[in-house]
């Protein structure tokens, strides 16, 4: 991934300091807080749980929407990964009041897939998975997805 612009991506920098602006680890030193740092670590470092020779996000993981999707995709655990793994990224925030732009969410979504890739092959190094990112569906913010999955032959 390309080098991240933060003075692009969060316009409030270039206001800190009298308009002298500041760089993005001392505005994070001056707008963070523990509490989210403990928040945020769930998306960029989740829990993950194998279930069926499936892996799902630990948070939202349920057998009973398991075997509903299976039944769906007559049995196409792939399809059933990919649907219960997704993320729509401007739902994230959906109730702050700023709306994202594309630029944010591409570089949230490539982020966050290089980091689920890492953190996947950490929990099942016996395992290949593909993360996916993008506009998927469409052109519209909401349409910016992200969703893991493991490749299976057939």
């Amino acid at each position: 991934m390309d080098e991240v612009n933060y003075q692009a991506l969060i316009p409030e920098l270039k206001l800190w300091n009298g308009g002298n602006g500041i760089g993005i680890d001392g505005w994070l030193c001056g707008v963070g807080s523990y509490e989210l740092a403990i928040a945020y670590q769930r998306l960029f470092w989740p829990e993950f749980i194998a279930h069926d020779d499936c892996v799902f996000f630990r948070s939202s993981f349920s057998v009973k929407n398991y075997e509903g999707f299976l039944e769906q995709s007559k049995g196409d655990k792939l399809s059933v990964e990919s649907v219960m793994n997704h993320l729509h990224l401007a739902d994230l925030f959906a109730l702050t009041k700023d709306e994202p732009s594309r630029e944010i969410l591409t570089t949230l979504g490539e982020q966050l897939r290089e980091i689920w890739l890492v953190k996947l092959a950490h929990d099942f190094p016996d395992r290949v998975f593909e993360v996916v990112c993008g506009f998927l569906g469409g052109n519209e913010l909401i349409d910016c997805q992200i969703y893991f999955f493991q490749p299976r032959d057939g």
